[in-house]
């Protein structure tokens, strides 16, 4: 346990890039749903993210379509909370999932 990074050490890293470790994917209604920590940075909506790496080793800019924590749509999520976020599924996203 202790070689855990601490959740203060996470918030810590507010004004970095923004960095979503994801857990878990969904497929909605032509979307698809990242579940994940935010670990660095903040997540909102209409931002753009770059998802990646697929089997080549490249990353494709994907926009924030929607956020929730805990189920209740929010406008940002921020260093160290769990959110899911929506993209809009298209052919990379495809592939690449």
């Amino acid at each position: 346990m202790n070689l855990l990074t601490s959740v203060s050490e996470i918030k810590n890293n507010e004004e970095l890039h923004t960095e979503l470790m994801i857990s878990d994917k969904y497929f909605l209604e032509n979307k698809i749903i990242l579940a994940g920590t935010v670990i660095k940075g903040t997540i909102k909506k209409g931002q753009i993210l770059h998802l990646g790496p697929d089997s080549k080793g490249s990353f494709r800019a994907v926009e924030v379509n929607s956020i929730e924590c805990l189920r209740v749509p929010v406008k940002f999520a921020k260093c160290g909370q769990i959110c899911t976020v929506g993209i809009k599924l298209n052919n990379f996203a495809k592939e690449w999932l």
